[in-house]
């Protein structure tokens, strides 16, 4: 059986998985406080990276809590959260304050007061362009395949149906770094993945193949994800605690891991309220309260170098994923944390693509749009199906040759 000295070690544990913390981000029971000496994995400049997906969370609203200038506004109409210092200045010198510390680089007000301000996540503006309707699990498939979604064939939410075997990121990522022994068994390099997402939002057909490979050995709900509770990032603290009494138990020089997080709460309160309503800012807020935690967390465990990728699924038009327009278009984003991506060698949106959005694209692109392209719309059309293959690039996974994957790798060491 797989990983059978790991579970006969825990079968010996006599010490219980920490208490976990009551509230919802402030307070994290720390690991060992020492580390052990880190050796190279097998291939990559990374051991260790999480994919968060904040669901549903358009890229003006995000930007709009991210850089702020007047601290003695509410992050929200009528809201008690106000933003916070980052310590940095604009062009014109004058200090920048962020609603949102965890993404921006600022220590929260009400963080314990040796709570440290991370360092700011390079922040990326992107497109949902997918060839699907713009939806939780097309996209989320397409985020964890680098496939669009007539490829991987889950165009909407309610197409039912698995993926083809061996095309999601965890079975390309343990192919490669435990792969099957001539006896048949992954007996090899020790890989963690985590999967922390409800069915209902990703498909039984990113996980299916996967756990039966063994490429995903935690697949589970994401838990109560509503308002300030933590939901998925506690199902992150469990398996962090395993794993950190594997790497001290067994003697590992490191931990090798990847983990996909789903915050849901946001397109919760889109749907509910709309995406210019309070309780849409103010459950974006809170996600960043959670992804706060998540950074302190790793600090807290040694592994403050993971890379943290923080991207959206879709965004929103007044309280629906979808338009009756052409291809249904939406600002998204894209935020990276602990590494750098270069997105020089990706195109600009053109005219054609602005025009694909309408309800007549032909004459769109014959007699111009009603409305001039926004500036904020010129940016690089950044795809989810980039962050696949970014992932697999920044472990070292070889998958030009070997995968089907259509997206574009957005990362350049």
């Amino acid at each position: 059986m797989r990983y059978a000295l790991i579970a006969a070690v825990r079968r010996a544990r006599l010490v219980a998985l920490l208490t976990l913390p009551a509230l919802a981000w402030s307070v994290f029971v720390g690991a060992p406080g020492t580390t052990m000496a880190r050796a190279a994995g097998p291939s990559g400049d990374f051991q260790r990276a999480i994919l968060v997906s904040w669901d549903g969370v358009r890229r003006d609203v995000l930007f709009d809590l991210l850089d702020v200038s007047d601290p003695t506004v509410p992050c929200w109409q009528n809201g008690t959260v106000f933003p916070v210092a980052t310590g940095q200045v604009d062009g014109q010198g004058s200090a920048i304050y962020t609603c949102l510390p965890g993404l921006g680089g600022a220590r929260p007000a009400d963080a314990p007061e040796d709570s440290p301000a991370y360092a700011p996540f390079q922040m990326l503006a992107s497109h949902t362009t997918n060839d699907g309707n713009t939806m939780t699990k097309p996209q989320h498939a397409s985020m964890l395949t680098g496939l669009n979604a007539e490829t991987h064939g889950l165009p909407t939410n309610e197409t039912k149906g698995g993926l083809q075997p061996g095309v999601t990121i965890y079975e390309i990522m343990i192919d490669t770094f435990d792969p099957i022994s001539e006896l048949g068994e992954r007996d090899g390099h020790i890989f963690r993945t985590l999967h922390a997402s409800d069915r209902k939002y990703i498909g039984n057909a990113i996980c299916r193949w996967a756990k039966r490979s063994d490429a995903l050995q935690v697949a589970t709900s994401n838990g109560n994800d509503a308002g300030d509770r933590l939901g998925p990032v506690l199902k992150a603290e469990r398996s962090f605690e395993e794993w950190k009494q594997d790497e001290l138990e067994l003697g590992l020089l490191h931990t090798d891991f990847f983990m996909f997080l789903h915050f849901k709460s946001p397109d919760w309160a889109g749907h509910r309220s709309g995406p210019a309503s309070p309780a849409y800012y103010r459950s974006i807020v809170q996600s960043d309260r959670k992804l706060y935690a998540l950074l302190d967390m790793l600090r807290r465990y040694g592994w403050e170098d993971t890379a943290v990728l923080v991207t959206t699924d879709h965004g929103f038009h007044r309280d629906h994923h979808g338009r009756h327009a052409g291809r249904n278009v939406f600002n998204t984003w894209l935020a990276a944390y602990n590494v750098n991506l270069s997105v020089d060698h990706i195109p600009m949106r053109t005219p054609e693509d602005y025009c694909a959005s309408h309800l007549d694209p032909a004459a769109c692109l014959s007699d111009g749009p009603e409305e001039p392209m926004p500036p904020e719309d010129v940016v690089r059309n950044i795809l989810v199906t980039s962050v696949t293959p970014t992932l697999l690039d920044m472990f070292g996974v070889e998958w030009r040759t070997t995968t089907p994957i259509e997206g574009v790798s957005l990362y350049n060491p």
